[in-house]
């Protein structure tokens, strides 16, 4: 991947959408090479080694939110704490943001697996 090289996109989703858009994500995860594309952008990155992963979760006046941030440094194995030390079933409420890609808001927006 290029330095300084980025994707974003930001839409609405129905529930089915977003856990679709998350599942092809966790294929490119498991894959170690997720694309994310729109239009004529595209970005391909290649998860290797651990990975640092955070997920904030609120809910607040009826609006809840939930973030997942997933980050590596390529060569570089992970921290101390492991996803598989958390107790099932708990969660830290915080303050977050979603961004979930909607097909038909964004046409050409894709997220896949290679493999």
């Amino acid at each position: 991947m290029a330095s300084g090289h980025e994707f974003e996109f930001e839409g609405a989703a129905t529930p089915a959408e977003a856990a679709d858009a998350l599942t092809r994500i966790a294929d490119g995860i498991r894959a170690r090479s997720l694309s994310l594309s729109m239009g004529d952008e595209e970005i391909t990155v290649f998860p290797d080694n651990d990975l640092s992963l955070e997920i904030e979760a609120s809910e607040k006046k009826g609006k809840a939110k939930i973030e997942i941030a997933i980050a590596w440094k390529h060569g570089v194995a992970g921290g101390d704490r492991r996803l598989s030390d958390v107790p099932r079933g708990r969660a830290q409420a915080r303050r977050g943001d979603s961004r979930v890609g909607r097909a038909d808001a964004a046409p050409d927006a894709a997220v896949r697996a290679e493999a």
